[in-house]
């Protein structure tokens, strides 16, 4: 069992919130990058490759917040697996 601080959170859960915040950003950016091209077309040519490739790597930022948290279950010595941290 992992050791718990005074304030009863452990490793896992720090490391977690740094990260979720850390993603937090990257969507904050990526969905202001796209209120800009909604909210002044005319400034940003439209390209449908760029707009793939955020959508992309928007899905891609939150599937990892998702399966991160699969790394917060122990895993067995007997059995190890690919999604074990």
């Amino acid at each position: 069992m992992a050791a718990a601080d005074p304030t009863g959170m452990t490793r896992f859960e720090y490391v977690s919130v740094l990260i979720s915040i850390i993603i937090a950003f990257g969507v904050a950016e990526i969905i202001s990058g796209w209120g800009q091209r909604i909210l002044h077309p005319e400034r940003f040519r439209p390209f449908w490759i760029q707009t793939a490739w955020t959508g992309l790597i928007l899905l891609l930022m939150v599937q990892f917040w998702w399966g991160f948290w699969q790394c917060s279950a122990p895993c067995s010595d007997s059995r190890p697996s690919p999604s074990c941290c």
